[in-house]
């Protein structure tokens, strides 16, 4: 049998471990988790509402491809004087003004913005009414009146805001409640108004 010369077998040797270096170097490649947040941003950034005003805040949560990811976000507000925001929605009331750090949470990342409330115009303000119900068969809604005029659709435990509202007194009533439904004290109640702050009234109503 002819033999091979030593340089074509270490030819051959060599060949060979350069093929299987090449599909180690193949096997080796790493895969990023795609459903690992990166990022989460809020919109609209940094914005900036009037006093009594209310906002709708969206998040993106993005892997560490890029890619836009579902799920749901929970909010926080730093100041929720200024501005609260709705935990599960996002949706920003401004109550009084200045500053607060909105915070949106995925997961184990977060986002954040600053939310600035400005001052209305120096003869107006806002009213904010509150709806506290108790007892069974609650009813869908009622009807808040401002002045015998403006009116604002609110739930059974819910705060409606009236804005640009003038300074000075303004009565404020609950209509619409039910047979079955009992306001405790006055239906209505008068609030004064100063320029760029939110002035409160509260209905406490019981049904059964």
């Amino acid at each position: 049998m002819k033999r091979l010369p030593p340089t074509f077998l270490l030819a051959l040797c060599g060949a060979m471990l350069t093929s299987c270096g090449r599909g180690s170097r193949q096997q080796g490649i790493s895969i990023t988790d795609p459903t690992a947040p990166a990022s989460v941003v809020i919109s609209p950034s940094n914005p900036t509402v009037t006093l009594g005003s209310t906002l709708q805040l969206s998040e993106s949560a993005r892997d560490s491809n890029g890619v836009a990811l579902t799920g749901n976000a929970t909010w926080l507000s730093s100041e929720p004087a200024v501005a609260d925001v709705a935990e599960q929605t996002g949706l920003v009331t401004a109550r009084s003004v200045g500053s607060t750090l909105i915070t949106a949470t995925v997961g184990t990342l977060s986002g954040t913005t600053t939310l600035t409330v400005s001052a209305g115009s120096p003869n107006t303000g806002a009213v904010s009414v509150s709806t506290v119900t108790s007892g069974a068969h609650l009813p869908a809604a009622y009807t808040i009146v401002l002045d015998n005029g403006g009116t604002q659709v609110a739930g059974p435990n819910a705060t409606v805001f009236f804005t640009s509202v003038t300074v000075g007194a303004h009565t404020v009533a609950i209509t619409n409640v039910p047979a079955n439904c009992t306001v405790s004290g006055s239906s209505s109640t008068t609030v004064t108004v100063t320029a760029n702050q939110s002035a409160l009234a509260s209905f406490a109503v019981s049904c059964v």
